[in-house]
């Protein structure tokens, strides 16, 4: 006997094709979002490092100049305490620059021991050459001819 209870039947069955192709896109699209993440991350991480080399790179140069304000300043107060005028060195250094030579370092040898009476004024004196020695503007060349001057003096004292 046939049922004639007026209830709906149910719809079919999906075939299994049909449901293949949602479950399938459903998968790519969730791969396609978890790369697009991925991406996001690797491109995140990269600005990242980039911002941390800035500021590592300007903390180095504001560490740098820091240091070398620091021993300009240095300089300046044992030159007042001594009561040296470096600028006399300093012509006598442009010259040597310009043309080492024996007089031109003999010069130089000769103006720094009678300017250095004490251990101060010798300190101020081997501060201030290392300082033109560590300045990254001079050329090596330059920082030669200084080692010259120091290698003089020390040979003659």
């Amino acid at each position: 006997m046939a049922d004639n209870n007026n209830s709906p039947t149910p719809p079919p069955a999906p075939k299994p094709e049909s449901v293949l192709p949602i479950a399938i896109e459903a998968q790519v699209a969730r791969a396609k979002a978890i790369k697009f993440l991925i991406d996001q991350m690797r491109m995140s991480k990269e600005n990242l490092n980039a911002q941390w080399n800035s500021i590592m790179c300007q903390q180095d140069n504001e560490v740098r100049e820091a240091i070398q304000v620091a021993e300009n300043n240095t300089i300046m107060r044992i030159s007042a305490e001594c009561g040296t005028d470096l600028n006399q060195l300093a012509a006598l250094l442009v010259s040597l620059k310009m043309k080492c030579t024996k007089g031109s370092i003999l010069r130089c040898n000769t103006w720094i021991t009678k300017n250095s009476g004490n251990q101060k004024c010798e300190e101020l004196i081997m501060r201030y050459l290392l300082a033109i020695v560590k300045h990254t503007r001079n050329t090596a060349k330059f920082k030669l001819y200084i080692l010259y001057v120091v290698n003089d003096l020390l040979h003659n004292w």
